[in-house]
């Protein structure tokens, strides 16, 4: 039974071995069997193993030739079996070919190999399907008068693989082909299998977009100019010139555009309208990025081309909003949802599912960015979804203080990629600096940033975030050396260098968005309060008061956590006369890094509260304990909010005190900065609270 390998039926294995009714009949053994728990019986009168590793010792402890004699009678069974039988039992045949290989019967294990492969097929067992194809495969070599001619077999086996969306399984199918096929004989085959290649070597970590290789596909199909094939080559020629920046990518992608339409082929229609809408993106013509999105969408669903579903999944969505959006995760969560419906195998949706998990992270949505990772790591993601899974909870880890976690995220996702820094589409350098900043490794953290600023071609993913953690890195380590009383005549060098090289946050390419410019703003607030760390700059609290309000209106409630806790230690620094706007920075930053679940910084803004006796509590009486002189031209009210903004309150908290609407409070405040000409609240505060100069004797 453990030589069978499967569950069977007492019966069936009554013929297995015909000489059991000396010793009482199979029957009665396996009721023994089952009395002892060593085996189970199931509802429909099967047995196996109660473990199966019982099975495995069991076939271990047997001789090759023992093995070999219970496969063979195993073969002959499930032969004699589906003899004449117009609807053979489907689990029989896919059992024989295994058999009759262990059983040393080359001939007739290829024969039911091929045979089993197509009835998979039939019945929707894709998997199965493509295990027994690849069996056969293996066998041809061992019978060179086979009638399947290896390239049959191979692309059988690489149809049978993209469906069960074995990437690697198909990649191995392309580069057999490839090696089997001749230029001259077939150019367009030989054009298609390359595309397909650069499509398999990026979803397996292997290779970025190889314009060399594209250039040679369109050689190839060019022999035929109104091939589909020919259309295909362009527009992936076009789609990898644009992330290398290559200036002929947009007339490719136009020339493709053509020759689809003109071919009415769906599959090369689809690249070709991503291409399009790609070009649409970079040149900031959003509305027309969106029409070619949702034409290529719909070419992807009719030719059932999964990744070029994906590809134009995220174009439309990238014609649409910043990937740091949550306009963005749902156009995701969508087309994931709709790649289930259409029944595509999981690593595509895993794809989906983990960019959207990135996109609802970087908002501050870490619940939802769960629920995406379940849906990515639910099953086998494939190396796609695996690598994009790993990285963003990574990220989560991190920033939530599990070091050791989002090292082992982080290093699981460098293994599975060959390259890393050369994956422009993806976030490693970025996010390889978080984590190493954040575990208090600030050199590993400013070389990994630097490499990203720094990398050729079209800028990579998480770009934005780059430079102002290379600053952060730099300060860190300032502060370090100050600690200890060491020189930091080296680091200041390379944080003027920094600037010098470096002016502004990196922007990357995307369609004209209110909301991506408010981040990038923002972003270049964060730098700059880190430059200022970095050079401890006396006004260095007023810009991270900056950096949180921009980062809080930008949605980065990480970022904007972070800087009010920099703020609060900033404007501690400075002495009492800054003490109200820390408190309210203090208390804002620990609302929100405790929704965001971020320990280490609600540690430190905890720790800095009790340093500096201030209450962390929500106030509970009506009243601010403040006061302050009175400002000409202020009405009573103005006043009691003036004597608010002096305590450090913060806007929600004025309201609820004066049982007010926060938009009531905004309006009022913005009367006192008119009234009094201060710039801030901070300014503000210190206007409202400075002595008199005593008169001149």
């Amino acid at each position: 039974m453990a030589v069978g390998g499967r569950p069977i039926r007492a019966q069936d294995l009554d013929a297995v071995v015909p000489d059991a009714a000396r010793s009482g009949g199979i029957l009665a053994m396996l009721r023994e069997a089952t009395g002892t728990g060593t085996v189970d019986v199931a509802p429909t009168g099967t047995y196996w193993f109660h473990h199966p590793l019982i099975a495995e010792a069991l076939e271990q402890g047997l001789s090759i030739d023992e093995r070999q004699r219970w496969h063979a009678a195993f073969a002959a069974h499930y032969e004699h079996q589906m003899a004449g039988e117009p609807a053979p039992d489907f689990e029989a045949m896919v059992a024989l070919p295994d058999h009759h290989h262990y059983a040393g019967h080359t001939d007739d294990a290829y024969q039911w190999a091929l045979r089993a492969s197509a009835s998979a097929g039939g019945v929707g067992g894709v998997t199965e399907m493509l295990r027994l194809l690849r069996r056969a495969v293996d066998l041809r070599s061992s019978l060179p008068d086979a009638d399947e001619s290896p390239l049959d077999l191979w692309s059988r086996l690489r149809v049978a693989a993209e469906e069960a969306g074995s990437n690697e399984e198909e990649l191995e199918a392309v580069e057999s082909l490839l090696s089997g096929i001749d230029d001259g004989a077939e150019p367009l085959v030989r054009a298609e299998l390359l595309v397909r290649r650069m499509h398999l070597r990026f979803s397996t970590g292997l290779s970025f977009m190889a314009v060399a290789d594209m250039r040679q596909a369109v050689r190839l199909a060019a022999v035929e100019p109104s091939s589909w094939q020919y259309g295909l080559a362009l527009a992936e020629l076009a789609h990898a010139g644009l992330w290398q920046k290559d200036p002929d990518a947009e007339s490719h992608a136009e020339q493709a555009l053509a020759v689809a339409r003109m071919a009415s082929n769906p599959r090369a229609l689809s690249y070709a309208l991503s291409a399009k809408a790609m070009v649409a993106v970079i040149g900031e013509r959003a509305d027309e990025g969106r029409g070619f999105g949702t034409e290529a969408l719909a070419a992807a669903i009719q030719a059932r081309d999964y990744w070029a579903f994906v590809h134009a999944t995220l174009w439309q969505a990238n014609a649409q909003e910043t990937w740091t959006s949550e306009l963005y995760a749902n156009l995701l969560r969508a087309g994931g949802q709709k790649l289930a419906v259409l029944g595509a195998p999981h690593g595509y949706i895993a794809k989906l599912a983990a960019d959207e998990a990135g996109s609802y992270l970087a908002i501050g949505r870490w619940r939802e960015c769960l629920q995406a990772l379940r849906i990515a790591l639910g099953s086998d993601p494939g190396t796609m979804g695996d690598v994009g899974a790993r990285l963003t909870a990574a990220r989560l880890a991190a920033w939530q203080g599990r070091h050791a976690e989002a090292q082992a995220h982080l290093e699981r996702a460098e293994e599975l990629y060959a390259q890393k820094s050369e994956f422009l589409n993806l976030d490693f350098d970025a996010i390889r600096a978080e984590v190493y900043v954040a575990a208090g490794n600030p050199e590993v953290a400013y070389d990994a940033a630097m490499t990203g600023a720094t990398s050729a071609g079209t800028s990579p993913t998480m770009c934005e975030w780059l430079i102002p953690l290379a600053a952060r890195a730099l300060a860190d380590r300032i502060q370090l050396a100050t600690d200890a009383g060491n020189s930091t005549s080296v680091l200041m060098a390379r944080v003027d260098d920094l600037v010098q090289r470096f002016p502004a946050a990196i922007r990357d390419f995307t369609g004209p968005s209110e909301f991506y410019d408010r981040q990038i703003a923002a972003f270049n607030l964060l730098y700059t309060a880190e430059v200022g760390r970095a050079r401890q700059s006396a006004g260095n609290g007023l810009d991270w008061c900056r950096t949180a309000d921009a980062c809080q209106a930008a949605s980065l409630l990480w970022e904007a956590a972070y800087a009010c806790w920099r703020a609060a230690e900033s404007l501690l620094l400075h002495g009492h006369v800054h003490r109200g706007p820390a408190a309210a920075y203090l208390r804002r930053g620990l609302a929100l890094a405790g929704d965001l679940q971020a320990g280490p910084i609600q540690a430190q803004l905890r720790e800095l509260a009790g340093r500096a006796r201030i209450s962390i509590s929500e106030p509970a009486d009506k009243s601010p304990r403040a006061s302050s002189e009175e400002l000409p031209g202020l009405t009573p009210r103005e006043r009691e909010i003036l004597e608010f903004v002096i305590a450090g309150r913060t806007y929600g908290e004025i309201a609820r005190a004066l049982v007010i609407s926060e938009k009531t409070v905004s309006s009022h405040i913005s009367n006192l900065l008119r009234k009094t000409g201060a710039s801030n609240r901070l300014d503000l505060s210190r206007l409202a609270t400075q002595r008199p100069a005593a008169p001149v004797r």
